[in-house]
């Protein structure tokens, strides 16, 4: 249906109320729609009002493959929602294994990252499915600091030990 519209000259660059484009939905989806909307001249990793990016929202839903796209074309997976998140944040959030993520990208999350409540540890961490241990294991394993204090002045190992 998506291919006929826009085959139809349906515009793929229409927003929401909220903001949010076509390429949102589709980062939801599946990669085969995001890439029909680019071959249809969507924009590449929009931004809706409360600052969150297809590449965002696909992290959010666990679409690892689709964030993998995105950073392979040059989004800025360091760039933050307005709570605060990065792309890697909210992967960790949704349960993702990472496995897609090239390890340099999750290195300097690691390095960069600003926690302004829960370390990525902390995150990866809380999460109850057998991937939450899967993200932890690799995060650990690609130099996140066990100690790292987030803001509210706990750590991974003052919350597990």
């Amino acid at each position: 249906l998506a291919k006929l519209l826009l085959q139809n000259n349906a515009n793929p660059n229409l927003t929401t109320r909220v903001g949010n484009h076509p390429m949102h939905f589709a980062a939801q989806k599946s990669l085969a729609f995001v890439q029909l909307l680019l071959e249809y001249g969507s924009k590449r990793n929009p931004r809706n009002s409360v600052c969150e990016s297809a590449s965002m929202v696909a992290a959010n839903a666990g679409k690892t493959d689709i964030v993998a796209f995105f950073i392979k074309r040059g989004c800025n997976w360091a760039r933050q929602n307005r709570f605060g998140r990065s792309i890697i944040d909210e992967l960790i959030m949704s349960d993702s294994p990472l496995c897609e993520i090239p390890d340099f990208v999750i290195r300097k999350h690691l390095k960069h990252s600003k926690p302004q409540n829960k370390t990525s540890l902390m995150r990866a961490a809380q999460n109850i499915h057998p991937n939450g241990t899967t993200a932890l294991q690799r995060l650990i394993s690609l130099g996140a600091d066990v100690n790292e204090v987030g803001c509210t002045g706990l750590t991974l190992s003052l919350i597990h030990i």
